[in-house]
C-alpha cells in the first residue's frame, strides 16, 4: 500500500519500488479522466514492450496522477533501455517519447539510455539517473521557490 502525506504526495520522498496492479488500485479510481489517462498507459506499455520484443522495461512514474489531485492532465515517466535497443529501434522508438508520447498516448515520457559501465559513454546513464532522481523527487518550486521533497514510483512493466 502506498502513502501519502498530507499535501497528497508519495512519501517516503524517494524511489517507491511499485507494481502495474498496486499502481492500478491506487490511481486509476472511479474519475472518468483518471481511467482514461490509465487505459492510455497500459496501451503504451503494451505497445512499447511490443517494439522492445517484451523485455522487461523500467518505468520512473511522477506526476500529479500519482498524487491526490483531482485532475491530472497527464502521466509523467521516464523508461530505461540499453543502448543496443535504443540504436537499433530508434525509429520505432520515437513513438515512445515526448512530443508524439503525448499525442499518441497522453503521457510525457522520456528515456534513459543505459550504457555498460565500461562505455565511454556510461556518464550519461548516471547524469540521467541523478538529473530524473532530483526531478520527479521534488516539486515544483513553490512561491517561495521551495521546493518540496517527495517519492515517485518504480514500476518493472
Amino acid at each position: 500500500m502506498l502513502t501519502f502525506n498530507n499535501r497528497g504526495l508519495l512519501i517516503p520522498e524517494n524511489i517507491i519500488p511499485s507494481t502495474l496492479e498496486e499502481f492500478e488500485i491506487e490511481f486509476a479510481i472511479n474519475e472518468d479522466k483518471r481511467s482514461q489517462l490509465f487505459e492510455q498507459y497500459k496501451l503504451y506499455c503494451h505497445s512499447l514492450k511490443a517494439v522492445c520484443d517484451n523485455k522487461p522495461i523500467t518505468q520512473w512514474i511522477d506526476g500529479s496522477y500519482v498524487t491526490k489531485s483531482k485532475n491530472p492532465s497527464d502521466i509523467d515517466l521516464v523508461f530505461f533501455l540499453d543502448h543496443e535497443t535504443v540504436k537499433t529501434k530508434e525509429k520505432e522508438l520515437k513513438q515512445f517519447i515526448y512530443p508524439q508520447s503525448m499525442a499518441l498516448y497522453g503521457i510525457d515520457a522520456y528515456i534513459i539510455v543505459i550504457y555498460p559501465h565500461n562505455n565511454k559513454y556510461a556518464y550519461h546513464t548516471d547524469a540521467d539517473k541523478a538529473y530524473w532522481i532530483d526531478h520527479f523527487g521534488n516539486t515544483k518550486p513553490n512561491r517561495s521557490r521551495k521546493k518540496i521533497p517527495k517519492g515517485f514510483l518504480e514500476i518493472i512493466i
